[in-house]
């Protein structure tokens, strides 16, 4: 499917919502609204200070000690030192002191107090000494009777005279003074000597770290952000709350940065807003030539090692002279003195500034002066020079550096390289490379036209079977063609006589993913016994088991499958990125998920996202906010993992790879499962409309999958009867395809659903096939609630709360209430109940119709209580019937039975003693 295509679809569902624009400067609460037209949009101040908690604290103990007389607020530009000066005269005023502002200024500073001028008493032509006397007799009288507190920023920009007045206020009492000073200017002498000789603290303003870059810019835009977005905006603005500000500015006035399905993403590579980027360039401007030389060459080629520099004509004198005036910092590396730029911020104003004619030439300068081989880290960055530069490295470099680029990831960079490469007549490799570019890039059918001109050349076998199982590969998940991929294979094993253990692990790979676990163990054994397999293919088939055994429930074996795989794949590719690792990984995660060990399934998500991310592969970012969402479910936190879910559709919607349908078509799934568990109808059957247009027979997998979120719509809906039926079905899906590790879960909703003696028979068989401490409880879930044993579902309880799966330990726990109160053991059921109220609130308010049973009355049957559930939602008689598939006649019955059982005289009573799943009923009264 085409990604145009994609992105209707996923708009259709409700994916999509890109909020555009109002009039600039229009605000809502704390944040911003997006903007409507061309103008920019001004980001309004936050409310609250971000990230500064241990500095405020500092100025409230400055202001309450009586041997401080100043606070100063040292840092560097943009760091937020005129926001934590203000925030601190707001908290004098608090104190009872009154408060008074100065702004120095390069301009002011050539008038002798000219900074100060207004706490001049008018017509006063005083100076010096009688100046300062009657400036703090001025201050003294219009703080009527309060203690005074200056405010002075840019305190380094005072004249003398001004910095001698300040010095004066402090040192006297007149007033408590709050300086702000830029770290590394020259500062007057009294401003220094208030810290000097301990009048003042100083507080060395620090840039906000990740997390707090993050808040802020949420706060900002007043909502979420996805993770590369919010990774882009930390790396370029390293924590600098001005940097950060501007560029969501020029976000927004670039419209790059928009909202879609609620979260905030930016199309393309984040950049700098003018107005920032000629601050900075004006900073440049001022400086000698060979230092803005210096800058333009940093810029394009950092971190440069000295020695390179020197090469290019640079001199020591002039790295000196940017490294004073703040704009670069030197570093010692293992390979010498290595120079960087001192913030991102300059590389991309100067990059974004050079005409082509200019990157060429400082490109060119670069090359020229690199020496291939020096340093094999550098070859990726060494090659980008010489092709930017018209400047030829050698043969096979630029192949090479594409090679490298594959395996970073850094797959736009893999592109260029590779096309280059390509144009440079580096022959087979360079077309090889080509090809899993623009496969991992999306272009599929770009991708196979160059599969099919490599398969027309003279290979070798094991080069040929490489190339056709990622061409199948590539047919069947990137283009939907799968007979095609299968062709492909065939072709490939009639032709080779070397290689066939590859194509088995690409089929064993295909048959996993459509669901058939059994027939895909069956291939990878045939390849791991097979003496002389290679290691490449003999990690790929263990990739497959690791996965093929999760699905299965063989839990134990899919954890040495899975790490026997990771550590084949570290011995041949060292620490490089693969699309087998990342299958390996999420194999694992899902294992340890499934198999009880959510502490294990985290780790493996973190480490598996902070990879994508720092690579900025928008696609694997997504898989792995799917995975945290999956985790974050399985805890009970069902909002929050649809929070993850809409990040996931965000940053994959307008992306392009053959796995992006898989991808979306899991996460929809997921989604719609989160919805319903909080109720929120209208987004699960939203999500679950885009996992049903993606459904396609190789991604089978995921059938049973559909069938347990259906389910919990149903539920969600009130419609028990109906949600135990798809629940069962999709157990009975499982089944057919020996998918017991989806099976036992597809069972245990029945369970959770209430109809333990419908599924506890197979409950038990699957428990001797199915490994786990998870497992383990569902089988005992089944059979405690299935004997109505009270004390049987508290352990379960107990034992769900243990591993961390606390929704399901609320369930089991109303569970065990209700059948306490039904055995009329009132002190058990008091004690369940209070326990399943404790753990719900760990779990934001989801809603199952185990936890409704505390609430439910316990003469009902489960058939009643439906039944008087959607009676009570607002539902005539008719549409329960029609939703029920039942007829109006049985409606009418079961109702009046429930009304003579509860003695109440209608549906209106019903509302009274009873309360809807989901926010649709809700809607409905």
């Amino acid at each position: 499917m085409a990604p145009s295509r994609l992105g209707e679809l996923m708009s259709a569902a409700g994916y999509a919502q890109v909020r555009t624009v109002r009039t600039a400067g229009e605000t809502h609460g704390d944040g911003l609204l997006p903007p409507t037209g061309p103008a920019p949009v001004t980001p309004p101040p936050v409310d609250v200070l971000v990230g500064r908690a241990e500095e405020l604290a500092m100025v409230n103990d400055t202001l309450a000690d009586a041997q401080r007389h100043a606070l100063v607020i040292a840092g560097a530009t943009g760091v937020g030192k005129t926001r934590l000066a203000r925030e601190s005269l707001a908290l004098a005023r608090q104190r009872g002191r009154a408060p008074f502002w100065v702004s120095a200024s390069e301009a002011a500073a050539t008038i002798p107090f000219g900074a100060l001028a207004h706490l001049r008493p008018r017509g006063d032509s005083a100076e010096g000494f009688q100046m300062m006397s009657g400036a703090a007799g001025w201050l003294a009288s219009a703080a009527q009777g309060q203690p005074a507190v200056l405010g002075v920023d840019d305190a380094h920009q005072l004249d003398d005279a001004s910095a001698a007045l300040v010095h004066h206020l402090a040192v006297t009492g007149a007033a408590f003074v709050v300086a702000t000073v830029r770290s590394g200017a020259p500062v007057p002498g009294p401003i220094t000597a208030l810290w000097k000789d301990g009048l003042a603290e100083r507080v060395e303003l620090q840039p906000l770290g990740r997390s707090d870059t993050a808040a802020l810019a949420e706060s900002l835009l007043a909502g979420p952000i996805e993770g590369i977005t919010r990774e882009q905006l930390w790396r370029l603005s390293e924590g600098n709350p001005l940097y950060l500000c501007e560029l969501i500015r020029g976000g927004f006035a670039a419209h790059a940065l928009t909202s879609q399905a609620g979260v905030w993403c930016w199309q393309g590579r984040v950049s700098a807003a003018a107005r920032l980027a000629e601050l900075v360039a004006e900073r440049v401007r001022r400086q000698p030539a060979d230092v803005q030389r210096l800058i333009d060459l940093v810029a394009f080629g950092e971190p440069l090692a000295l020695a390179l520099l020197e090469r290019a004509g640079m001199d020591a004198a002039a790295i000196e002279r940017a490294e004073r005036a703040g704009l670069v910092r030197t570093e010692l590396s293992g390979h010498g003195i290595t120079v960087r730029l001192a913030h991102p911020i300059f590389g991309e104003v100067a990059r974004s500034g050079s005409s082509p004619l200019h990157r060429r030439e400082v490109c060119r300068q670069l090359a020229r002066a690199a020496r291939l081989g020096e340093n094999t880290g550098d070859l990726v960055r060494t090659a980008v020079w010489h092709v930017e530069g018209g400047v030829d490295p050698g043969a096979g470099v630029l192949a090479a550096a594409a090679c490298r680029a594959l395996a970073v990831p850094d797959l736009p960079l893999a592109l260029r390289l590779s096309a280059a490469a390509v144009r440079a007549g580096e022959g087979q490799d360079a077309q090889r490379a080509a090809a899993m570019a623009h496969a991992l890039c999306g272009d599929a059918e770009r991708a196979d036209a160059e599969f099919a001109g490599l398969d027309r050349q003279e290979l070798p076998d094991l080069v040929r079977a490489e190339l056709a199982a990622s061409r199948a590969w590539n047919l069947t998940f990137g283009l939907g063609r799968p007979a095609a991929g299968d062709a492909v294979l065939a072709a490939a094993e009639n032709a080779v006589s070397a290689g066939h253990e590859l194509l088995a692990c690409q089929r064993a790979n295909f048959l996993t993913i459509a669901g058939r676990p059994a027939e895909a163990l069956a291939v990878t054994a045939s390849v791991i016994g097979r003496p002389g397999a290679p290691d490449e293919a003999t990690g790929r088939a263990l990739a497959s088991r690791c996965q093929s055994l999760a699905v299965q429930g063989r839990h134990e074996e899919s954890l040495v499958a899975g790490e026997r795989a990771l550590e084949l794949h570290r011995l041949r590719h060292g620490g490089d990125w693969s699309m087998i690792q990342e299958e390996i990984l999420a194999g694992l995660c899902l294992t340890h998920l499934h198999a009880g060990r959510l502490a294990e399934a985290q780790a493996v998500v973190e480490a598996g996202r902070a990879r994508s991310t720092a690579a900025g592969w928008r696609v694997g970012t997504a898989m792995w906010a799917t995975w945290q969402g999956n985790v974050m479910l399985a805890r009970g936190a069902a909002r929050s993992a649809a929070a993850q879910f809409r990040e996931a559709a965000a940053l994959i919607s307008d992306s392009a790879h053959p796995y992006q349908e898989w991808v979306i078509r899991l996460l929809s799934v997921l989604h719609a499962r989160a919805a319903a568990l909080v109720g929120e109808v209208e987004e699960a059957v939203a999500a679950m409309a885009v996992a049903q247009r993606l459904a396609q027979p190789w991604t089978d997998v995921l059938d049973a999958w559909d069938g347990m979120s259906h389910s919990w719509l149903a539920a969600a809906r009130g419609e028990l009867s109906t949600a135990i039926e798809l629940a069962l079905a999709a157990a009975e899906r499982a089944r057919r395809y020996q998918q017991s590790g989806w099976e036992i879960i597809a069972r245990h909703q029945v369970v959770r659903f209430g109809a333990a003696e419908l599924v506890a028979a197979r409950l038990a068989e699957l428990g001797s096939c199915v490994d786990g401490p998870l497992p383990a409880l569902f089988v005992r879930h089944g059979a405690a609630l299935s004997r109505a044993d009270g004390a049987g579902l508290d352990a379960v309880a107990a034992g769900f709360a243990d591993l961390g799966y606390l929704l399901l330990a609320v369930d089991a726990s109303a569970q065990a209430a209700h059948i306490h109160r039904a055995n009329g053991r009132i002190g058990s059921a008091t004690m369940a109940a209070a326990r399943a109220r404790e753990l719900a609130t760990h779990c934001e308010s989801a809603r199952t119709p185990a936890l409704a049973l505390l609430t439910d009355p316990t003469e009902l049957t489960r058939r009643e209580t439906e039944l008087a559930r959607l009676a009570a939602s607002g539902l005539t008689n008719r549409t329960i019937a029609q939703r029920l598939a039942i007829s109006v006649r049985t409606v009418d019955n079961t109702l009046h039975q429930v009304y003579t059982k509860l003695g109440v005289a209608g549906r209106n009573d019903l509302r009274l003693l009873l309360t809807p799943l989901s926010h649709e009923h809700s809607a409905a009264r």
